[in-house]
């Protein structure tokens, strides 16, 4: 029973440990107008990447409402 509960404190640490986020390079969230966004006015972000040796991982976030 003590193996049992040691082991799985060690996963959960593990587990904990290994969610953590590394930080962020850019992170930027824009509020679009009532009306909604028209395809002809492009949204867009400037970002300096310092060190292009390295990969990066890109993520898009795009949140909406149902309310049609």
């Amino acid at each position: 029973m003590k193996n049992t509960l040691s082991s799985i404190f060690v996963l959960v640490l593990f587990a904990l440990l290994c969610s953590c986020e590394q930080s962020r390079v850019f992170d930027k969230n824009i509020s679009l107008d009532k009306a909604g966004w028209y395809y002809g006015i492009p949204e867009s972000f400037e970002v300096s990447v310092n060190d292009t040796t390295i990969a990066y991982n890109l993520y898009i976030n795009v949140r909406h409402t149902d309310a049609y």
